[in-house]
């Protein structure tokens, strides 16, 4: 504040002079502030020094071979990856040709179960046959009396003889040939090989 010579207190006028004289030197400063080239102003330094110093890092990590270092990591990581799903692949297919051999094996086995099913059908049917023909022939013989004669004369009565026939006739032949030819003998082994009849 001006203060008059005489040291008297300012007048309005003295206020409104003094107003003007700083609005004027406060236009005259923005004048001069807006007349400076951009790179003598405060807030060009505030937002260019980040900038500045985010280029410099950029600058720096690239020349140390940071983001080299980092591509090759994931080029590495992918490779690392591609060679487990490679992995992981063959297994896979592993696993299949496993299954897929499983499968024909299981297939094969249930084949045979029922073929050995198959099998032990023809033979219980060929045992009830043999006995069948073992009390037939037990019955010829004890009326005729002689096992020799008797198991000629039932092989004549069957028209068509099967094997196993045949080779059940041929050991009752045999061992009636060894115990000898009485009925006592043969009913006996008969009742060895086939103790269910009696």
């Amino acid at each position: 504040m001006d203060y008059n010579q005489d040291g008297a207190q300012p007048t309005p006028e003295d206020f409104a002079q003094t107003e003007q004289r700083l609005e004027c030197e406060k236009l005259a400063a923005q004048i001069r502030q807006i007349e400076k080239p951009f790179y003598h102003k405060v807030g060009f330094y505030a937002f260019a020094c980040p900038v500045v110093l985010a280029l410099f890092g950029l600058i720096f990590l690239w020349s140390s071979g940071w983001f080299d270092t980092k591509r090759k990591a994931l080029q590495v990581e992918q490779s690392k990856l591609t060679i487990q799903n490679q992995k992981l692949r063959q297994r896979a297919d592993e696993l299949a040709d496993e299954t897929r051999l499983l499968e024909e094996q299981n297939v094969a086995a249930l084949r045979r179960i029922e073929e050995t099913k198959k099998t032990l059908q023809k033979f219980e049917l060929s045992l009830k046959k043999s006995r069948e023909t073992s009390v037939s022939l037990l019955s010829v013989m004890r009326s005729e009396g002689n096992a020799m004669h008797a198991v000629l004369s039932y092989l004549r009565g069957v028209k068509m003889p099967t094997i196993t026939d045949r080779v059940m006739m041929q050991t009752l032949t045999q061992s009636i040939e060894v115990l000898g030819t009485t009925y006592t003998n043969a009913n006996n082994q008969i009742q060895v090989i086939y103790p269910e009849i009696h």
